[in-house]
Formats: structure tokens, sequence, C-alpha cells
């Protein structure tokens, strides 16, 4: 059963419904099971083309101007056809930096609304000197190829830090459609996009409800695909098939937004996926 009830929204649904079924995603995610750099660059491009991860950004900035419900539907739609790279990832980082009102945070929303791909890391030791960001992050998703990471510093402020801004390696894991690792942060302070006003509580709030529609895609992939023969005479029911969901911190709550926690973000995986 889709998110959607009003009749645009199913109407928008069942179009990206479409279009993800279009993009063959457990043939492009298999094929790259092994590239630890894979960045799915031809289904990015197609992603941007239909516009998918700025659904709920700004029109002034090259957004489509909805809502963060419609973004929901969107990736859940996404989910529900594997469509692999960094969709949630992107629509989060957008989503938080379009509430963000300075000059630096629109900037960087249009580039994303024009295609460029965003990172997270949710935890780390990121230290912001007087001309410089220095720190590490035990682990940051989608920044293979990303443009912009998102990233808390130790007094809990949150940065954007450009592309060039940091170093490190990236693995397949558990998820395939997506790559993950430990970074290092070295960049100079002018070149990062400080997000003034946005606390965990925020971050919080759009990763878990746009995880949330992710997961409930890939839940109805799940139910579709139940029993489905692979490899010539195996079945895989996704119902009996147990899988770690993705670890991931949670960052406090609306009353307690200094508490890092634990959390499982459990993610229902398909054949192919490794979901």
């Amino acid at each position: 059963m889709p998110l959607g009830i009003t009749r645009d929204q199913l109407a928008l649904s069942t179009t990206m419904r479409e279009w993800a079924e279009t993009i063959g995603g457990t043939g492009v995610i298999r094929s790259a099971e092994r590239d630890a750099e894979a960045t799915f660059a031809k289904v990015w491009a197609e992603v941007t083309s239909m516009g998918l991860t700025a659904i709920a950004l700004p029109e002034t900035e090259g957004g489509g101007g909805s809502d963060l419900v419609d973004q929901a539907i969107a990736l859940e739609a996404a989910a529900r056809g594997l469509v692999p790279g960094p969709l949630l990832v992107t629509s989060v980082v957008g989503s938080i930096a379009a509430r963000v009102s300075t000059p630096a945070a629109a900037a960087v929303v249009r580039r994303i609304a024009a295609g460029e791909r965003a990172a997270i890391a949710l935890d780390g030791s990121v230290r912001v000197g007087v001309d410089q960001v220095e720190g590490t992050v035990a682990v940051a998703v989608d920044a293979t190829d990303a443009d912009w990471l998102l990233v808390p510093t130790d007094e809990r402020a949150w940065l954007l830090v450009p592309r060039g801004g940091w170093g490190g390696s990236t693995a397949a894991g558990l998820d395939l459609s997506t790559r993950a690792g430990g970074l290092s942060i070295s960049t100079t302070r002018e070149s990062v996009v400080e997000l003034t006003g946005v606390d965990d509580g925020l971050v919080a709030a759009h990763v878990v409800t746009l995880a949330a529609a992710e997961a409930s895609g890939l839940a109805s992939w799940c139910l579709d695909n139940r029993g489905r023969v692979r490899q010539g005479a195996r079945a895989v029911r996704c119902s009996d098939r147990v899988v770690p969901g993705r670890q991931a911190p949670v960052l406090g709550d609306a009353g307690d937004h200094g508490v890092d926690r634990r959390c499982r973000l459990g993610r229902r995986h398909g054949p192919g996926r490794g979901r």
C-alpha cells in the first residue's frame, strides 16, 4: 500500500514507480556488487532528470516546490524499484539545507536541485577553528562521488563540507546500493557552509522520516517478490530472511537534543540489493 492518500499523491507514486521499473535496479546493483567505488552514475543521471531528490526543495532554487510528504512518497516508490544511489541522503541534506536562510545554504540547495550529490555522517569528532575545520568521522554514508558532506561538529552544530574537504575509503556493506566508510576532514572554514539553526533534532527528524519511507518501499518489494525463484531453483522468502538492520545514531529527540543514542533503522532485504 503506497504512502500517498490524495489523488495527486497517488499519481506521483504511480509515476515514480513506473519510472523506477525502467531502471532495472536489481541488475545494476548486482553488476556493482564487488565495486566499492561504484557511483551508479547512469542511474543518477536519470534520478536528476526526474528531479526525484529535489521534490521538496523550493521552486526559487530549482526544486519542485512541494513538501516532505511528497518527497517521502517518491523515495518509497524508488525503493520499491530498488533504484540505487544516494537518493535518501541527498534528499535529507537538500531538505535540511533548504530550511536555512543564508545565501550560502541557498546556493547548495540550487546545486543539489541541479543534480549534485550529498553524503552524511551522523557522528564524529570535527573541530571548527578560526581558519580550519579538522576532524574524523567513523562512518559516512554515500561519500563516494559526493559533492557535499553533512557532518556535526564537536559543539553539535552542523556543517556542509564541499567536495575536496575530506578523504578516506569506502566499501560496500549489507546494503549493496550504497557505500560507506570512514573519513578524515581537513578544509578551510571559509569553504564550509555553516547551517545556522540546524540541530540534532531537526536532522534526526528528516533522517527517520525519509528512511522510514524508503523502508516501506523495500518492504513492498519484498512482499511483491515473496517466493521469487532465484538462480534456477532456489526460492527466497523475504519474510523468512533475517538480515541485520542498518545502525545509525539517533541524535536525541524533541526533549533531549544532546543525547547520542543508537537505533536500528531496520530494512527488509531483497535478492540482489543486499538489503
